[in-house]
Parts: C-alpha cells; structure tokens; sequence
C-alpha cells in the first residue's frame, strides 16, 4: 500500500521541474509554460491558441494569458486569419527565432538531467504510469467525480 499520496509526489516533483527551468530562462523573462509555447509556436507557424491549447494540454485561459505575456515580451505575434476574423494565427518573432537553438538545447538538457540514472526501460514504465495517471484523472472529472468522498 502507498503511504505517501500521489498528488504530494507529483507537486514536490512539478516543484523542482519549475526551479530547473526558472533556473535556465530567467535571463529571458520567460516562465517554463512559456518555453513550451514558443518551441510549438515555432514548429506549427501559424497555429491557432485554440490548436495550441489542444497541443500543449493546457486550457484556453492559461494560453491566452501565457500568449498576451509573450507578445508583450516580443516573442510572438498574432495576426488576424484571413478565413475567420475572429481567430488569430501565432507566429514566431525574430527575438523567438533568436532563442530558439538555446530553448532546442534546454529541451535535450531537461530529458539528460531528468532521466540521469534512470533506465530506457524505467523511463518508459514512467511514461506509461504518468499517462495513465492523467488520463485516470481526466475520465474521472468528465463523469462527474463521486460526490460520495466527503462521507
């Protein structure tokens, strides 16, 4: 049986995730959310927040706050789609284009250090729990969850 609960793990481990990447992209005032959208931003140049949100998992709130701070900072621009007036294409900017060979090599820095002394095969089993651990989650919230767990 596990002593620990699951969700103290995973926020201690999100934790140390966010100081390893604050540590590396605080000399570009970009969160580590931020980071993400700008490689995706990169490799599908035009992508719609909405396709971006579905890419990335995160909400539409959390995009749409995380795209006005980018734009803010320069990294990126919206232009309006010339199909629906009402949807906006993400594209990179010089300033992201600039950065991103360093923001490529913080991403196989992440996995080096993330997965140093860990196993091809403990890695894989990882992946498959953490997925399915997420996906556990996201069924139960979309059945409504048990209203019974306050008993």
């Amino acid at each position: 049986m596990i002593k620990e609960p699951l969700g103290k793990t995973v926020k201690f481990l999100n934790i140390e995730i966010r100081k390893f990447l604050d540590f590396h992209l605080d000399e570009y005032q970009l969160g580590n959310g931020q980071f993400i959208i700008i490689l995706d931003v990169c490799r599908n140049r035009g992508i719609s927040q909405d396709a971006l949100s579905k890419n990335i998992g995160v909400d539409k709130t959390t995009i749409a706050k995380s795209v006005k701070k980018l734009v803010e900072n320069g990294y990126i621009t919206k232009v309006e789609d010339e199909n629906d007036r009402r949807s906006k294409k993400i594209y990179p900017t010089k300033k992201a284009e600039d950065i991103l060979p360093k923001l490529k090599n913080l991403d196989t820095l992440e996995k080096e250090v993330f997965s140093q002394g860990i196993t091809q095969d403990e890695m894989e089993i990882f992946l498959k729990v953490s997925g399915r651990i997420k996906s556990n989650i996201k069924d139960y919230l979309e059945s409504g969850g048990d209203s019974n767990w306050k008993k």
